[in-house]
């Protein structure tokens, strides 16, 4: 059973590992859906379609920004295992550069396609969905 006193684990726990896998496959998905969305044929920019896409786009972000909250609060209170001790202190530094690198983009990527969208309100071509102001 996983320690809830923040001491470091052998391992990561289950939840972290899935926390991990589901961020990983959203933010290859989003990157994917974001590149190939400017050559979905017949959608052009302002149409009511592109708007469809662009819907998907975000959610895919916003799931990406609040899973990577959900990490936050589990990884407070659950400290990952320690580094190897054979581990040279460079690798120690550029694991942490990296790995802090990585969750500032987390976070500000999809804040920063959001900003825009609240500024202006996009609806799908049906009108059931909508993001931003309304």
């Amino acid at each position: 059973m996983p320690s809830t006193d923040n001491t470091p684990q052998a391992a990561y726990t289950g939840v972290a590992k899935i926390i991990h896998l589901v961020t990983a496959l959203l933010v290859i998905a989003n990157i994917v859906w974001g590149l190939r969305m400017e050559h979905f044929p017949g959608y052009k920019h302002g149409q009511p379609e592109w708007n469809d896409l662009l819907f998907y786009h975000a959610s895919l972000g916003a799931l990406i920004f609040w899973l990577t909250a959900v990490r936050f609060v589990w990884r407070a209170k659950h400290q990952p295992p320690k580094e190897p001790a054979t581990m040279p202190a460079w690798q120690k530094l550029a694991a942490k550069l990296v790995h802090g690198t990585l969750y500032l983009v987390l976070i500000a990527l999809p804040l920063s396609g959001y900003i825009p969208a609240w500024q202006a309100t996009i609806r799908s071509a049906s009108g059931a969905f909508s993001i931003g102001r309304s």
